[in-house]
């Protein structure tokens, strides 16, 4: 039987249990772009609903001068053209990315349909899930 992600000998998996209504998304939030102004730390948000993304992502573009990407099925493709799967937005998105920090928003539903297809750059980001996939 073969793993589903092969063995990383420096994994750390940090989580944070609390209740509902504790500033557990805001806080995460408010570290990545921290980390990402002052060590050029790169982070994934994954959270479960596009409405969430939207709001969570206006707050980290309001709070921080941080680069901050939302990469949905909710972003406006232009009138004429298709847009590809959020998957490969994505994938395109961390292949291409330069120097510096920023915060990356995706739905739960991106994560899950890239795991088993991420680029070798995706090694240098960091990754929250914001609550527990489904």
């Amino acid at each position: 039987m073969s793993a589903a992600f092969a063995p990383l000998d420096d994994l750390v998996i940090e989580t944070v249990d609390s209740v509902c209504g504790s500033s557990k998304t805001l806080t995460a939030i408010a570290v990545a772009l921290d980390r990402a102004r002052t060590e050029g730390v790169k982070t994934l948000v994954a959270m479960p609903s596009l409405q969430l993304i939207a709001e969570m992502s206006e707050v980290a573009r309001r709070q921080s001068d941080v680069p901050v990407t939302v990469i949905t099925s909710a972003e406006e493709p232009a009138a004429d053209a298709r847009r590809p799967p959020t998957t490969a937005m994505l994938r395109e998105h961390i292949q291409r990315t330069v120097s510096g920090g920023e915060v990356v928003f995706i739905t739960h539903e991106t994560l899950h349909r890239t795991a088993p297809d991420w680029p070798a750059q995706a090694a240098q980001l960091e990754l929250i899930i914001d609550e527990v996939p489904e």
